[in-house]
């Protein structure tokens, strides 16, 4: 069974960001954006007829593929996704 603790044991984005901005001055705390409505545009045409681009921080975990030694996948900035990779 996990040892329970007392504070958070995950990161907390939210106020290590008000502690950041706090650090360099800033009068205000740090406000993460929220938005009431949503802006949605219907698509003009059939989505199949789309070209769709997807941008994101984030990074495909494959360990059964890493090299032998290697413990964390290479970060490659503006890498591009295999397209032979079979993701459904």
């Amino acid at each position: 069974m996990p040892e329970r603790c007392s504070r958070r044991s995950y990161v907390s984005y939210i106020d290590k960001s008000r502690e950041y901005y706090a650090a360099h001055g800033y009068a205000q705390p740090y406000q993460w954006p929220y938005h009431q409505e949503v802006p949605f545009a219907p698509l003009s045409k059939l989505l199949s007829d789309c070209t769709v681009g997807l941008v994101t921080t984030a990074t495909l975990s494959m360990h059964w593929q890493l090299p032998e030694g290697q413990t964390h996948p290479q970060k490659h900035p503006y890498a591009e996704l295999d397209s032979q990779l079979n993701l459904i």
